[in-house]
């Protein structure tokens, strides 16, 4: 139910304005200002009612798996991405490689079901208020519901994430800051303008 009345939410929210260009740009993380991965993973699992390893564990120690869930690990543990924006037409690439494409227009990318190697993730974003709200059904058949906002008159981004791999009982919360690359606030005086 709770897909149904976020997808309906998506689709009722107007197509991005112009000013959505201020995400573009290359975005780095800030570790200091961002929640630990690791931590909210095993948050998640405790809360689940699971156990998780006891002891020191090495930084990105929840990263990796199966292909199934390398978008969960993108969005959580990767340094830097670059945003490329182009109405209604919007592009992530992750570190490694990874790129991800969706539409602000309604439009998805279609899933096929033939083998894992021919089917990929698929995302769709609507935007309300300055925050654009992505959502993605990942390979797992679970759920990601991402918001991505700028901050600090635009020299930052911030997302807020909920991650619901389909063996975890518990959505994984995540909150993580990015600076830009280059340090500018581009884009500051759209951001001041309403959307």
């Amino acid at each position: 139910m709770k897909y149904l009345i976020t997808l309906l939410l998506l689709l009722s929210v107007p197509a991005l304005a112009d000013d959505a260009s201020v995400f573009n740009g290359r975005w780095v993380v800030n570790d200091e200002l961002s929640d630990d991965t690791d931590k909210a993973v095993e948050k998640a699992i405790k809360k689940g009612g699971g156990k998780v390893k006891r002891g020191k564990k090495k930084k990105g120690y929840y990263r990796g798996g199966p292909v199934e869930q390398k978008l969960y690990d993108h969005l959580s543990y990767d340094d830097s991405f670059t945003f490329n924006f182009e109405d209604p037409r919007f592009e992530l690439v992750y570190d490694q490689g990874l790129t991800r494409v969706f539409f602000s227009d309604g439009r998805r990318n279609t899933v096929s079901t033939s083998t894992l190697s021919s089917r990929s993730d698929y995302s769709f974003a609507g935007w309300e208020d300055g925050i654009l709200y992505v959502e993605s059904k990942p390979l797992d058949a679970g759920y990601i519901l991402e918001a991505y906002s700028l901050i600090n008159g635009g020299t930052q981004l911030k997302l807020e994430m909920s991650l619901e791999p389909s063996s975890f009982v518990v959505p994984i919360r995540i909150t993580r800051i990015f600076d830009r690359a280059d340090g500018t606030a581009e884009g500051k005086s759209a951001l001041n303008q309403s959307p």
